[in-house]
């Protein structure tokens, strides 16, 4: 009986990783804004802007994925 040995790797492709900057740089440009912004107006359009890029940031983490596998045959002794 033959045996099957798979290994799967998963990486993150061009999207993907333009999705996980956004993911962790949009919650410090939302801090920035409520600190040190003075105008409310352009503060609150700040913060609702990187509000929707932290949103879309995670959708393109992951449908930004790539995963590459590989099956070996496993010799029996």
């Amino acid at each position: 009986m033959a045996r099957y040995r798979m290994k799967t790797q998963t990486f993150l492709d061009a999207q993907g990783v333009k999705g996980a900057w956004m993911f962790v740089l949009a919650p410090l440009v939302q801090l920035a804004a409520w600190r040190w912004i003075p105008n409310p107006v352009v503060s609150d359009i700040v913060m609702l802007a990187s509000g929707a890029a932290f949103l879309f940031g995670f959708v393109l983490l992951l449908t930004g994925r790539e995963q590459h596998s590989t099956v070996d045959e496993v010799k029996s002794e």
